[in-house]
């Protein structure tokens, strides 16, 4: 016996359908389906990578985020060059020269780690809502991560000004800011050279910067005093070092800055981030310094959802980050990290009743929801 079947999903059209009993089975799961693909046209959200056919256009799109480690290392380089007379240091000023040979050293002082975000391409998601419903109102940052629904504007925090992940453009700032290595170029007035090596020369113009100073300081000058008394010594001790640097050598530090990024999509057991050499600073031939992720005990409930079943949110992970190199540990803390956690999700249905939802744009963690 036929049965008839009237379905209704447009307030234009209907459609009459006619089977037989024998093809219930074949049927119905086909007429399901077709039933869900009205209703998800109607008011869902869905990823883009979800092939469900749609009829309407969406009202609105957004991103989940995903978090960005910068690894921000301070080290100092340390240049020492060696004086034009350091091989007669001991001879004329009785101890071997401080600085014997040309050579760099470096060595880190600090490394940090800051948290950012950027969108997660691989968790997009378009909303598809009623006019009536309150689910389209989303709230995106700049860069299209999801920072609220149906929420006034005066509700949202500020948001984060954006991180410089340009190593490069930090590479050139170091360089504009380098200093000349040494104030003299090492060249003293060789008066008399013909009669006595340079290095003698240099000596004797030390030895009367001394006694002038002893001078100044056993008698008592009426004409110089006070003040200019001590801009006076001042000129003379920096002569001083000057000249006896030709012997001892000149050293310099600098202070340079790297910034390295890290997309923490797993958890981490010593992955390299850069090298490090002593003697070459950043160098691949140097030793590696590594990072270490490890999520801790997380007891929020979320699950590996598709979102069709609502609006999805990230429910991040709280991560140990360590950065270590050759047993020496530079940096230990605890990160919410967004990619490591799970994604929940909130139906729609819940927008429809005035219902608010602020999320938080570094983590994508449900932060507040409510009327």
């Amino acid at each position: 016996m036929p049965i008839n079947i009237l379905i209704t999903y447009n307030p234009q059209k209907t459609q009459l359908i006619s089977i037989e009993v024998s093809m219930k089975k074949i049927i119905l799961p086909g007429i399901c389906l077709f039933l869900t693909s009205v209703i998800i046209a109607q008011t869902a959200v869905l990823n883009v990578s979800d092939r469900t056919a749609m009829k309407e256009e969406p009202v609105a799109t957004y991103f989940l985020p995903q978090t960005v480690l910068e690894i921000e290392v301070e080290a100092t380089k340390i240049t020492r060059k060696a004086g034009p007379y350091s091989t007669d240091a001991r001879k004329y000023l009785g101890a071997p020269a401080d600085i014997q040979q040309d050579e760099e050293v470096w060595l880190i002082n600090k490394i940090d780690v800051k948290q950012n975000s950027e969108p997660d391409a691989g968790n997009q998601y378009k909303v598809y809502a009623s006019a009536k419903s309150s689910a389209g109102f989303l709230s995106l940052t700049e860069t299209g991560i999801l920072r609220g629904i149906n929420l006034p504007f005066s509700f949202l925090p500020e948001e984060k000004s954006n991180m410089n992940t340009s190593c490069e453009k930090q590479e050139r700032k170091n360089k504009k800011q380098k200093n000349s290595l040494f104030i003299s170029n090492f060249a003293p007035k060789e008066e008399n050279a013909a009669k006595k090596p340079a290095a003698a020369v240099v000596l004797e113009q030390i030895n009367n910067l001394r006694e002038a100073r002893q001078e100044i300081l056993l008698q008592h000058n009426d004409v110089v005093h006070g003040q200019a008394i001590e801009l006076y010594l001042r000129e003379i001790d920096k002569r001083e070092g000057e000249l006896t640097a030709l012997f001892n050598g000149k050293e310099q530090k600098e202070t340079v800055k790297r910034t390295f990024i890290v997309y923490p999509d797993r958890e981490m057991t010593n992955q390299e981030i850069f090298r490090f050499s002593e003697k070459q600073g950043f160098s691949n031939s140097g030793t590696p310094v590594t990072i270490t992720l490890k999520k801790m005990m997380n007891d929020r409930q979320g699950s590996n959802v598709r979102g069709k079943t609502g609006f999805v949110y990230r429910v991040p992970a709280l991560t140990e980050v360590e950065i270590t190199s050759n047993k020496v540990t530079f940096y230990t803390g605890v990160i919410n990290i967004s990619q490591l956690g799970k994604l929940a999700s909130l139906p729609i249905g819940f927008f429809d009743k005035d219902v608010r939802a602020a999320f938080d744009p570094q983590s994508g963690a449900l932060l507040q929801i409510g009327k």
